[in-house]
């Protein structure tokens, strides 16, 4: 089964706590490779882990790996685009202490949720740059219930909240040095994703009761108006994406479907572009394209695309899917793995394929 966002945040999608090792240069545990370099020129990267998330920029790929000691343990790192194996970084590496949220790029660094051990909902987020650590990492807020993660090039943005409590959406400068600002005060419930687009800071919010009916709301990211409901009673909404037009959107169900609407706040009804897929997630919109991963059954998945103007038909570009995908300027890289994802085998001694594909 391909490890959606929402089921990440809640499960698997681990970042990890400060570990001893801030900096592991040649990417290895004991004597063993982390990172691999492989001879088919299809394959960036073989990795003796499993993958959680992955991320790109210019220069690095940036993947939350797990499994490389046993199922508990968790590692945050990048390698260099253009020689993998031989430049790979760990910003933190730990066991027993995963954390529900993602990472994020911005200015340089890289910016993490770390739980704090033994401590469950008591969240750290660090920073730290991504050419590696020196010393400890950077803390940005401490002792959060941060469930979520988003940056822009002043601030970042989180949601917390708890099992028992209302979430809030608060605002902290990168730089640091000021307390973090609340945003917004929503109900009690899960803000699985948050996102940004022009001026304005969007989520998905699922409340506590179990009809799993969820919103997708937003507010301006200076807080200088209310927050806005865009639409409600969505099934199991997540993966938000944008281009300059439209919000898209999965519906993350066995018959799940892919939306669009647009960002004016036009009051039409969501347009579909993909309807009747199983378990569509990993949403990104890049040159007129819509990429996403969707299950092909309980333990395969994989990934295609088309256009944003609508779909007439698809076909899986790749199988066997671990985690999401990621897009520059010239490839689409996502992480697959020969091994049966339901298998004792894959969940204590996991193998993933760091693949890339021309656009």
């Amino acid at each position: 089964m391909l490890r959606s966002h929402a089921t990440l945040l809640a499960l698997t999608f681990a970042l990890v706590s400060c570990g001893s090792r801030a900096l592991d240069l040649d990417g290895q545990v004991g004597a063993q490779p982390i990172v691999t370099a492989s001879t088919d020129p299809q394959v960036f990267a073989n990795l003796q882990e499993g993958v959680a998330q992955i991320a790109v920029d210019g220069e690095r790929l940036y993947w939350a790996g797990w499994g490389q000691k046993d199922a508990t343990s968790w590692a945050l790192r990048s390698c260099g685009k253009q020689s993998c194996a031989s430049d790979v970084i760990t910003y933190s590496a730990t066991q027993n202490e995963p954390v529900s949220g993602p990472f994020a790029l911005q200015g340089g660094e890289i910016f993490w949720l770390a739980y704090l051990a033994g401590m469950p909902h008591v969240v750290d987020i660090l920073a730290c740059p991504v050419s590696g650590c020196v010393g400890q990492p950077r803390l940005l807020v401490g002792n959060s219930n941060a469930m979520s993660l988003t940056v822009d090039e002043v601030n970042a943005f989180y949601a917390a909240g708890s099992d028992t409590s209302s979430v809030q959406i608060y605002r902290v400068p990168l730089a640091g040095g000021s307390p973090p600002a609340a945003l917004a005060a929503l109900s009690r419930g899960d803000v699985y994703e948050l996102a940004m687009h022009g001026d304005y800071l969007y989520w998905t919010f699922t409340t506590s009761s179990p009809s799993g009916l969820g919103d997708i709301q937003r507010i301006r990211k200076d807080g200088t108006a209310a927050v806005e409901t865009l639409l409600s009673n969505q099934v199991a909404p997540t993966s938000l994406a944008f281009d300059d037009n439209y919000l898209y959107w999965s519906k993350y169900s066995d018959v799940g479907a892919l939306y669009r609407w647009p960002v004016s706040g036009a009051a039409i009804a969501p347009e579909s572009l993909v309807g009747a897929v199983r378990s569509p997630s990993a949403v990104v919109v890049d040159g007129g394209q819509v990429y996403f991963a969707y299950e092909l059954d309980a333990f395969d998945a994989a990934f295609t695309h088309c256009p944003v103007a609508g779909c007439n038909g698809f076909q899986a570009l790749a199988h066997d899917l671990e985690a999401g995908l990621a897009i520059d300027d010239r490839y689409v890289y996502t992480a697959l793995t020969n091994q049966a994802l339901d298998s004792s085998d894959f969940r204590s001694r996991p193998t993933v394929q760091i693949h890339r594909f021309e656009k």
